[in-house]
């Protein structure tokens, strides 16, 4: 795998020599690799600490109140055990920032633990921020078109050491449909986990999200890593900051992945509020959803309660009803 790593990487030195860069040699790359490895590992022992035990969820969210509200309170119906969550957010019009001070108020209400972190001096800043003051052990992102589908129980998930696998709360055996690029693959082939009822694999056997560890759609990582990580790239939105992970993928050299059995989360890609990635994605605008939060509503969980889907990212016709 590092090989394959080292070709790519090579590959794009060649194409680097046509904007007057550095092209370096195999010899430099794995040099080059074995040092940022090496980084990455001394930054992890540094900031690991004495964390508590348990997950802390950071969501990314933008000009999205309604879908965000839905991801808060799927949290709040299907989890046991709910973990410390974190909201960074960012709005474009005053109409937007509303409608999120309205969510606050409403989460106010509830036995969730969230805190709202409204985006300042640039997403890299604000996360880094972030990052640093998480007291658990390990970590996971959210975005807030994402939501859960079912009942579950987090606490075993609490046991798993993040340091040697990366659990996926949105992978499962029946996730073989990629949305984003409309085409099927196999999944991996699977063992039964030692760490609890879980599914065991390996990272890359597999394409479609199976070659993904990075993803910012529920996947739990070492909060020290994830900092280190965080601290050493370079990255201005959510997407671009999970592009910027993918360049670590040599470090999960041993690291397995681990997933639960069947479905219990997932992604709604009913439309994009970011220009930079030209994502897959339906019709229904964040400004429609605005209107029909303003006019009291919120989006029922009956629109994708007990959803098994073959691909993380579904479309789905959702129901509205009154907040009151």
């Amino acid at each position: 795998m590092r090989l394959f790593f080292t070709k790519i990487i090579y590959f794009l030195n060649i194409f680097f020599t046509f904007f007057g860069l550095k092209v370096l040699t195999k010899k430099e790359l794995n040099l080059h690799l074995n040092l940022k490895k090496n980084a990455v590992f001394e930054l992890t022992k540094l900031y690991k600490g004495d964390r508590d035990k348990g997950l802390t969820c950071v969501i990314f969210s933008k000009n999205r109140a309604m879908q965000l509200y839905a991801l808060l309170e799927s949290h709040q119906i299907f989890l046991k055990n709910t973990v410390p969550i974190i909201v960074i957010y960012t709005v474009t019009t005053v109409d937007h920032l509303e409608s999120y001070v309205e969510v606050k108020k409403l989460i106010n209400l509830t036995s969730l633990s969230v805190q709202f972190i409204e985006e300042k001096n640039g997403f890299r800043h604000t996360l880094l921020s972030v990052l640093q003051k998480i007291k658990t052990k390990s970590m996971f992102f959210m975005t807030d078109d994402q939501v859960f589908t079912d009942f579950l129980d987090l606490t075993p998930i609490f046991d798993i050491n993040s340091s040697s696998h990366i659990f996926s709360l949105r992978l499962n055996p029946n996730i073989q449909y990629s949305y984003a690029q409309n085409r099927k693959y196999t999944p991996p082939h699977f063992n039964n986990s030692t760490c609890g009822n879980f599914l065991e694999f390996d990272w890359f056997e597999a394409q479609g999200g199976w070659s993904y560890p990075w993803s910012v759609d529920a996947h739990i990582f070492c909060t020290a890593e994830i900092y280190s990580l965080s601290l050493v790239s370079k990255y201005n939105n959510p997407n671009s900051y999970e592009g910027a992970l993918t360049f670590f993928n040599h470090l999960l050299e041993g690291k397995k992945g681990l997933c639960l059995k069947r479905g219990f989360t997932l992604n709604i890609p009913i439309n994009l509020v970011q220009e930079e990635v030209p994502n897959r994605a339906g019709s229904v605008s964040s400004e429609y959803l605005l209107s029909q939060w303003n006019e009291g509503l919120k989006i029922s969980m009956d629109s994708f309660k007990g959803i098994e889907s073959k691909s993380t990212h579904s479309e789905v016709d959702l129901v509205f009803i009154r907040r009151y």
